[in-house]
């Protein structure tokens, strides 16, 4: 059944690859066909020049290529693949809007540099990434894997290897000029006079104030008058609050697609068939991996490790032994008893750590680890051994002693290694560090530890479930048409509507449903209140999907706007009238301003310029500003706050030194330096005027 499965799963990627393939030829023959008109498909524009789908196209396969060179793979799975479209638009975007200030500046890399960064003294983490540079066993970089790799470049007859590196090399100069063009910024800012100041007060300076402050919400919204011209006025006065990005929302409704009891019963019976095959079976590890849902697992377990359900047959069992058929983690489960050992829970142990280097390729470790073990085992010392050849800089100095250390602590195979051992033994390991010659010195004591193999059949819908839910979902599809519809029919049928709000044309995925371009771009294509034909399926659900609203570049329209602005209107109604009272009320005694409002007197105490709320009152920075700026005894009112209206009176002031002009100004400089990368190109970008049209066609 899990065979099946997998061949199922893969068949189901390579059609949709194949499917996929065929809609974008249709696409892009489509658009070639039209008459003899010169038009092409256009992906976007950037500062005004027009990114053909070809040329965006074009990208994406460069990316695709790194990608398959980095990793070592044949082919490019669908997650990596939805970040490659992103990242392949983000490089033109980044060409387009650079390559001219690159220009002005005379940025360029050398070919001298180039070399350099490939296989010369400072080569660029980008080349130590990519696994064929690597060595398979220790996965450390090694130089003498890159110039193999260029002296063989030209063996391809294809030519597709050296046109892949010459686009990757391509990459790491636009990287490195970057790099410079940042370093450049970075050199120009600097933390002057007036900011320095400004921030030795603000981290030196603190107030202690008391405060009356009168909420809005305890004025009644029904004593507050407004009219359409108060709500338009405030709209012209400040439309910068009502700036917005294109983007949509919607409401959506699903059908899960879950397993039913004939489902359960039959992913049972697949189990109970297998059973006896499963007990009887002589080489289990190989078994599971051909057959289970759970690949193999050589841990061995101490007991009270395994799940309960198991625990007590296991250690009282012989080797061979099963269990009935279980349920866990939504899966039917049958154990075996693989193998019983005596193993310890801790070691201890000393090891020399060799590790390839541009001076010692991995050809060569191997050589000096068997020259290493040939010393040991003729009496040499293994301390001094340690502290000359291991590149594990924390043990090498105490001749390579780890200590002791419990299962767990330690990579899995140098562990393993280590409690499979006697005491005093010379054992070889290799983990993702490098290659570990190991001394056993001591070992914990010894216990009865298992290893268990599990045939593992995860329940699943079957094809006749899926239709069932299917055709649920298209019925519900098919029967609401229209908003009143959709929304009547969700409440009668006690479903659970969900909203996925401010969508926007980049985004490839909506929280909770697996895979969800595709929608995204149905939201972007259909009208108001249009509910979707489609019945889209995202792993394990259905959806069927209402467009709720659209909102375009630029600016709220005040129609829409007004709902939001009715409470700013309210509050700044509200704000004058308090204003007025404390106006009557004003007086040099906060004392008798309080007995005045019937308002009680709060204090704030230690308040400085970083301070972000005041206790009482909230996130207030327009009161704190001016308890700072004004003298102490000197009583401000009214001041319109967030929250409601204040007036303070400043008690104490207190400066400290804490803070130098000196300190202040390293702290700056490390702000800006935070900062200046990402915020150089986003204004730039800003002013780029791009037009992203992918999600027509990806």
């Amino acid at each position: 059944m899990a065979t099946l499965q997998k061949i199922r799963d893969k068949a189901g990627i390579l059609v949709a690859v194949v499917i996929a393939a065929s809609l974008l030829a249709f696409i892009l023959g489509d658009f070639l066909k039209k008459g003899n008109s010169n038009s092409k498909p256009i992906a976007g524009e950037i500062k005004g020049y027009e990114v053909t789908l070809q040329e965006y196209q074009a990208k994406v396969d460069e990316f695709v290529e790194n990608t398959k060179r980095n990793t070592g793979k044949d082919a490019v799975d669908p997650k990596t693949m939805e970040g490659i479209y992103d990242q392949a638009w983000e490089a033109l975007v980044i060409q387009y809007t650079m390559d001219d200030q690159y220009n002005i500046l005379g940025l360029s890399v050398s070919p001298e540099e180039l070399e350099d960064m490939v296989k010369g003294k400072y080569i660029d983490p980008q080349i130590k990434q990519i696994q064929i540079f690597q060595d398979p066993n220790t996965k450390i970089f090694d130089k003498t894997r890159v110039v193999t790799f260029l002296k063989n470049l030209d063996q391809d007859p294809s030519g597709n290897a050296r046109a892949s590196w010459v686009a990757f090399e391509k990459g790491l100069v636009m990287n490195k000029i970057a790099t410079k063009y940042n370093t450049l910024i970075q050199k120009g800012f600097y933390a002057n006079k007036i900011d320095i100041e400004n921030e030795v007060k603000a981290d030196n300076e603190s107030v202690n104030f008391e405060f009356l402050a009168k909420k809005y919400s305890e004025v009644k919204d029904e004593d507050i008058s407004f009219n359409n011209s108060d709500l338009k006025k405030y709209y012209d006065e400040n439309l910068y609050k009502f700036k917005q990005n294109e983007s949509r929302n919607i409401t959506y409704v699903t059908f899960d697609i879950k397993p039913s009891a004939e489902d359960k019963e039959n992913t049972k019976a697949w189990l109970e068939k297998n059973k006896e095959e499963f007990a009887t079976e002589k080489d289990t590890k190989r078994y599971i991996n051909l057959n289970s849902d759970e690949p193999f697992n050589d841990t061995y377990y101490a007991q009270g490790e395994l799940p309960a359900r198991i625990d007590t047959f296991m250690f009282s069992a012989d080797t061979g032994a099963v269990t009935n058929i279980y349920e866990e983690n939504n899966a039917y489960k049958i154990a075996k008893l693989i193998d019983i050992k005596e193993l310890p829970d801790s070691a201890e142990a000393r090891h020399i750590l060799l590790q390839p280097s541009q001076d010692m390729p991995a050809s060569k470790i191997l050589a000096l680890s068997d020259s290493l073990q040939e010393l040991l085992k003729n009496g040499a010392d293994f301390a001094e051994l340690a502290k000359k050849y291991s590149k594990d800089g924390g043990s090498a100095v105490k001749g390579g002693d780890l200590g002791w250390f419990q299962k767990g602590q330690m990579v899995k195979p140098f562990e393993k290694a280590c409690f499979n051992a006697k005491k005093g033994d010379i054992v070889v390991a290799e983990s993702q560090f490098g290659l570990h010659i190991i001394e056993v010195l001591n070992l914990g004591t010894k216990n009865k530890k298992v290893e268990v193999g599990y045939l593992t059949a995860n329940i699943e819908p079957s094809e006749q479930t899926d239709a069932y839910v299917y055709n649920l979902a298209s019925k519900f599809a098919g029967e609401n048409r229209t908003k009143e519809q959709f929304d009547k029919s969700i409440e009668e049928q006690k479903l659970v509507p969900r909203v996925a709000n401010n969508l926007k044309k980049t985004d490839r995925n909506i929280a909770g449903l697996e895979g969800s371009r595709e929608l995204i771009r149905w939201a972007y294509k259909n009208e108001l209140n249009t509910i979707s034909e489609e019945v889209f399926k995202f792993g394990d659900k259905y959806v069927i999907a209402e467009l709720t609203e659209i909102r375009e570049k630029g600016t709220t329209p005040f129609e829409l706007a007004k709902a939001s602005i009715e409470n700013y209107v309210i509050n700044q109604k509200k704000a004058e009238l308090i204003e007025s009272e404390f106006k009557k009320a004003q007086n040099d005694n906060i004392a008798i301003m309080s007995e005045n409002l019937k308002l009680k007197v709060q204090k704030a105490d230690k308040i400085t310029f970083n301070s972000y709320s005041i206790p009482g009152a909230g996130p207030e920075l327009k009161v704190i500003a001016e308890a700072l700026y004004n003298p102490a005894n000197t009583l401000v009112s009214p001041i319109q706050g967030n929250n409601g209206v204040y007036a303070i009176k400043v008690s104490e002031k207190t400066i400290t030194d804490k803070a130098t002009p000196e300190s202040e100004e390293l702290k700056l400089y490390n702000e800006f330096n935070n900062r200046v990368n990402y915020q150089a190109i986003n204004a730039i970008k800003e002013n780029a005027n791009i037009i992203d049209n992918r999600l027509t066609y990806y």
